[in-house]
């Protein structure tokens, strides 16, 4: 079984990947990462439950990792959300394109 400061260092690497995921808009990785991401943060969690107390210098570091982590999660969020948006408006545009053509093609 990993420790936790094994777990904090395989988040934060998880979560750079996703990052750079959505970035590259490769959101089929992103899926993954961010089911390989729950598994750790349940990992994490369990391992929390099971050992409360930890040193000084471990808590510090998973604090920060935690704090990126949540900042790299609002970015993703809203990146994922704005390509939503994007693609929402795509199709819209589509459908408006080929309700035109059916009317044009119909009284042609």
């Amino acid at each position: 079984m990993k420790n936790l400061m094994q777990l904090t260092h395989e988040l934060g690497q998880l979560t750079s990947a996703a990052v750079k995921c959505c970035e590259d808009e490769d959101w089929q990785s992103l899926e993954l990462y961010q089911e390989q991401r729950a598994v750790v943060l349940q990992a994490l969690k369990e391992q929390l439950e099971q050992a409360p107390l930890v040193e000084r210098d471990t808590a510090e570091a998973f604090r920060e990792v935690i704090e990126a982590t949540r900042l790299a999660d609002q970015r993703i969020e809203a990146e994922v959300r704005a390509k939503r948006q994007q693609l929402m408006e795509e199709h819209s545009e589509l459908q408006k394109t080929d309700k035109a053509r059916r009317a044009y093609t119909r009284f042609d």
